[in-house]
């Protein structure tokens, strides 16, 4: 039951950008700064939480909070966690040790290569969705020759053949990352 209690008490100090006068007098510093840590955050958050609580005449554990955050650092800069935070679409805000950086980057940039090529493909089919629906309207509407229509063609095959071309780069990005297809 204390642990729930915790967690929750932890939630409620890090869904909000400031501290309240009872949230600064009960933290568990060590706590609020692992799970900092783990979610990658940098050493700035606790800037905002000594902000939050001066309001208050309170100063948090800085000790404990950077030592809580330091120990979270190393559940959040994992290879894995790397790869789903790149995927993710995420940015890096440079908080890994240098020690885990190097791995964890490698990841990352696999998986934000995949997010971006992923996205790319979006925009590339939402393009041609919207050639697709002007062409209908512009039928409907009497409007198009077929020099015209030839040209959304050949638009959208471009865009089909750049389609294909990332997947085929998603393919495999994929499978060298282990990601299942």
């Amino acid at each position: 039951m204390k642990k729930i209690v915790t967690t929750a008490f932890i939630l409620s100090l890090t869904a909000c950008a400031s501290l309240s006068q009872d949230q600064c007098m009960n933290a568990d510093w060590y706590q609020l700064g692992r799970s900092d840590g783990e979610k990658g955050y940098s050493s700035t958050r606790l800037s905002k939480h000594r902000k939050a609580c001066a309001k208050h005449g309170l100063s948090p554990d800085t000790s404990d909070y950077s030592n809580g955050r330091k120990k979270g650092l190393l559940y959040y800069c994992t290879v894995d966690n790397g790869l789903s935070e790149g995927l993710k679409g995420r940015s890096y805000r440079r908080v890994c040790p240098l020690n885990l950086e190097k791995k964890f980057l490698a990841q990352y940039e696999v998986g934000k290569g995949i997010y971006n090529l992923e996205k790319e493909i979006k925009e590339h089919r939402r393009k041609i969705s919207s050639i697709e629906r002007n062409i209908k309207a512009d039928k409907k509407k009497s409007k198009l020759s077929k020099a015209e229509i030839t040209d959304y063609k050949h638009d959208m095959e471009i865009l089909e053949v750049r389609i294909e071309e990332k997947q085929k780069r998603l393919y495999h990005m994929k499978g060298q990352a282990g990601i299942s297809l």
